[in-house]
């Protein structure tokens, strides 16, 4: 299972269960830059099941080999990036759910929520095409809905012998070269996601050397270096060896540990005869003690060395953080969590304040789409303090919607602007005991606050209120954690805010 992930690939794994009844093979709920990649699933009753926020992820050279109930499950909350010729295949036999089942819900944009989430295929007679879908809350027919989440198009799909088998490098592959030179399909990357995608890229050739066969992909490399892009990689590449011990402290620490566990050994072999030893066992151990002593007073003198180098890279990289600036909000968001982070977790505090937990919460509650992967390292560090608290994105689709509103034909266009007049604010944001909820709305409807798993805990009415109403929905007896308020009704769209509540 991935709950939560961030930057890694689950690959070239043969995942078999015992019967269809139950079993998932791969279980993803919420992780960003993951692939999945060239896993074989068989005899599960889902082979890969995703739900949550799901970006910048990579499903590829996957096969399914049945029995299976579903093969591939997108679950009714998922976000996730399209999969544009991944070369997954789903083999024959049975499927007695669907080879491919997808749980979105009917809206007026379920076309463009397809078009985000869709499957490019290069060939519909091929293993490469699911043989069978399952639309459980759609309206038959399901032929254009199926049409637009596995769309046939020109193209040849993504192989497992296009990645270096046994190493975390990869080929640059011609959508990165899209990416380098800018030329990405605007559809695909909006400003925050080409950001990710340029993220994804430049460590990818980093982890080269810059040594690769693509000039263009190489110039960027180069170019990228010295900007905020390349500066920020260098913190992250920072970050990740704050806690690494040069050769001499590692070798150091083995020795002590070695003497540490002799003297023990020792020690133990005394204590049990000292029920009849003689004087100078005695004065042995007296002995031992004494060198036992010294020798955790070294092991700690080594620990307060290495835990005061750590401090001073981590401020030092917090200095270079802070030296930079950025205009963008996804940008902003990765300068914000390293400084929390630099000044808490990597100087070693395990607490955050509360008016940390207000920037976390406020970064970790932004969709990702336009967040970016801040939003995710957010929520690792709300997990700390906060370890119950499952964070699932009810829907980031706005995001993207808005930036792609060329795409919906007019019709669509009209449905929206017909929709019943609701404006809704929820505050404070985080909060403790009660939150105010200011509300204008020509209709009835419901708010209710649901946990991360859609449980409905608090429920409250709110009848018609032209010129505006507030509520206090009383929070008193719940946990700290992240919170959904949905707000509901018979003439509107199903609306979600997220809330954090602290205790």
């Amino acid at each position: 299972a991935a709950r939560d992930a961030l930057n890694s690939t689950i690959e070239l794994n043969y995942i078999e269960g015992a019967a269809t009844s139950s079993g998932t093979g791969i279980d993803v709920l919420s992780s960003t830059g993951m692939a999945y990649s060239c896993n074989t699933l068989h005899n599960l009753h889902s082979g890969i099941y995703l739900n949550g926020t799901c970006t910048d992820t990579d499903i590829r050279g996957n096969t399914f080999e049945p029995p299976f109930a579903d093969g591939l499950h997108y679950g009714s909350l998922l976000d996730i990036n399209a999969q544009l010729h991944r070369g997954n295949q789903w083999m024959s036999g049975t499927y007695s759910g669907a080879a491919a089942r997808n749980d979105i819900e009917d809206s007026p944009d379920v076309f463009i929520q397809l078009n985000i989430q869709r499957y490019e295929i290069h060939d519909d007679q091929s293993a490469y095409y699911p043989p069978s879908f399952a639309f459980p809350n759609l309206q038959a027919p399901f032929g254009s809905f199926i049409n637009a989440w596995f769309p046939e198009t020109f193209g040849s799909p993504w192989d497992c012998e296009d990645q270096l088998v046994g190493d975390e490098r990869e080929k640059i592959r011609e959508i990165d070269i899209s990416v380098a030179l800018g030329t990405a399909p605007t559809d695909d990357y909006e400003e925050a996601r080409r950001w990710g995608a340029r993220q994804q890229l430049y460590r990818k050739v980093a982890l080269q050397g810059g040594e690769t066969d693509t000039l263009a992909v190489d110039s960027f490399y180069v170019s990228q270096s010295d900007s905020l892009l390349g500066l920020l990689y260098e913190i992250e590449v920072g970050k990740k060896h704050l806690f690494d011990q040069s050769t001499s402290e590692q070798q150091e620490v083995i020795a002590l540990s070695h003497d540490r566990d002799s003297l023990v050994q020792r020690l133990a072999a005394l204590d049990s005869i000292l029920i009849v030893a003689e004087e100078d066992v005695w004065d042995l151990r007296d002995t031992l003690f004494e060198k036992a002593g010294l020798l955790f007073q070294d092991m700690d003198s080594l620990d307060q060395l290495i835990k005061a180098e750590i401090y001073t890279a981590a401020e030092n990289l917090a200095d270079d953080n802070d030296a930079l600036e950025s205009a963008k909000g996804y940008a902003q968001n990765e300068l914000d969590v390293n400084a929390l982070y630099l000044s808490t977790l990597a100087s070693g505090m395990d607490t955050f304040s509360s008016v940390q937990l207000s920037a976390l919460g406020s970064i970790a509650e932004q969709c990702s789409y336009s967040g970016g992967r801040p939003v995710y390292k957010a929520r690792h560090l709300l997990h700390l303090p906060y370890p119950d608290s499952l964070r699932v994105d009810p829907g980031c689709y706005q995001a993207l919607a808005e930036t792609e509103a060329s795409n919906i034909v007019p019709n669509q266009k009209t449905r929206k602007t017909e929709e019943t007049s609701t404006d809704w604010r929820v505050y404070p944001n985080p909060a403790r005991n009660v939150l105010q909820v200011d509300i204008t709305n020509s209709t009835p409807v419901t708010i209710a606050l649901l946990d991360m798993y859609g449980r409905v805990l608090l429920s409250q009415q709110a009848g018609v209120a032209l010129l505006g109403q507030n509520l206090t929905i009383d929070i008193d007896v719940l946990n700290g954690g992240l919170y959904l308020l949905e707000l509901s009704g018979s003439s509107i769209n199903r609306q979600l805010k997220k809330v954090v509540i602290i205790k």
